[in-house]
């Protein structure tokens, strides 16, 4: 009798069989195919729109299935896929079976797609192609890209997350809160069933990479532009220009030096100075004698500038400088002295300088005091 009963546990129920594959095929269908629709909403959804029309139109076609599957069931417990992948576990390769059914629901419900950067590829033409944002790639390739280049290097090799979302590299210390802090969009929840994590500590596997579904985290700071000190050029001689005196102080050309610069806009109450453009830049001279009051990266949309204080509440600006400055802030300047080189930095379009001058803070249109090109 004892042996019976020891036959009578070891045995399992076919029911229960049964209902654990059907457990595990239903959190394999959730957390690898459902969650692709509901975070995917493109390429995916579509596709699953067809696909469950074909599926109705089989299933009405071959009406005596359940049958027939039931029989089969008697014959074996294993069920083979076509070709099922979730994570990194081809369940082709593992058989089918319910146990690598089980196993691939303990891995991540997302795949990363390597893609060779090639002559002509933009940021938008991939996410394009991939059916993500631009910004979901930038971001996800944050630590080995510029997140500021106008397009991908060509050649280099970027991963592109399966859905909209940041790729988030785990190192040691990380934790979900920390993720949590340091994303600006994307939901605890969806972090969490994505990406497989266990309760209760939700623990990050450091060299492990985590999708944020529909996330945003900051973007790095833009690199700081670097302010490159030299000696000026040799002086050439100043012409000697028309003067003219305002408040005491005598002002000359600021692009004395600059044979052929043009003129494309002048002082109005939207537009605070003149702007004299120049193919390939020349030397910025200063317009009258003073001290130099700043001499560096204005974040404000001036780029490179230098700012002159030529006493008595006068003080000329000038915008848009390359990078090559000559001349330090607390320096004292004669009028002509070369004091930085044309560019086309900050808020700029074509490289020119930005000439601007003040009276008692207030801006004021240099036209009546310093005498560069006119258009007429």
């Amino acid at each position: 009798m004892s042996n019976i009963g020891s036959k009578f546990k070891l045995e399992e129920p076919k029911q229960t069989r049964v209902k654990k594959f059907a457990n595990a095929f239903g959190s394999f269908y959730r957390q690898n195919f459902a969650y692709r629709i509901y975070w995917g909403r493109s390429s995916l959804y579509r596709s699953f729109i067809h696909f469950s029309i074909i599926s109705i139109t089989v299933l009405i076609t071959l009406g005596g299935i359940s049958s027939r599957l039931t029989a089969n069931s008697n014959r074996s417990n294993t069920i083979v896929a076509d070709s099922i992948t979730s994570g990194n576990i081809d369940l082709l390769e593992q058989g089918g079976s319910v146990q690598s059914i089980l196993l691939a629901t303990t891995t991540s419900n997302f795949e990363i797609e390597r893609y060779t950067v090639r002559e002509g590829d933009t940021y938008a033409s991939i996410a394009d192609a991939f059916g993500v944002t631009p910004e979901s790639i930038k971001l996800s390739n944050a630590n080995t890209i510029s997140y500021y280049d106008a397009t991908p290097p060509v050649g280099k090799q970027i991963r592109i997350p399966e859905l909209n979302g940041v790729l988030i590299d785990i190192n040691e210390g990380d934790t979900l809160d920390k993720i949590m802090n340091y994303i600006t969009a994307g939901n605890r929840l969806d972090i969490i069933e994505i990406n497989n994590l266990k309760e209760p500590e939700y623990a990050l596997t450091p060299g492990s990479v985590i999708l944020v579904p529909d996330g945003l985290f900051p973007p790095p700071p833009p690199p700081t532009p670097s302010i490159i000190y030299s000696a000026p050029p040799p002086p050439a001689p100043i012409p000697a220009p028309s003067e003219a005196v305002f408040q005491g102080v005598q002002f000359v050309d600021p692009l004395s030096n600059c044979p052929g610069y043009g003129y494309s806009r002048g002082f109005s109450s939207w537009h605070n100075g003149v702007d004299l453009p120049k193919s390939g830049g020349c030397p910025i001279r200063a317009s009258a004698a003073g001290t130099v009051e700043f001499a560096g990266w204005s974040s404000g949309g001036e780029g490179f500038m230098v700012r002159i204080d030529h006493g008595n509440g006068v003080k000329t600006l000038y915008f848009h400088g390359d990078g090559q400055m000559w001349v330090t802030p607390g320096q004292q300047v004669y009028a002509g002295q070369d004091i930085m080189y044309m560019g086309c930095t900050g808020f700029c379009t074509g490289t020119h300088l930005h000439f601007s001058m003040k009276y008692n803070g207030v801006w004021i249109n240099p036209a009546p005091y310093v005498p560069y090109a006119r258009p007429y």
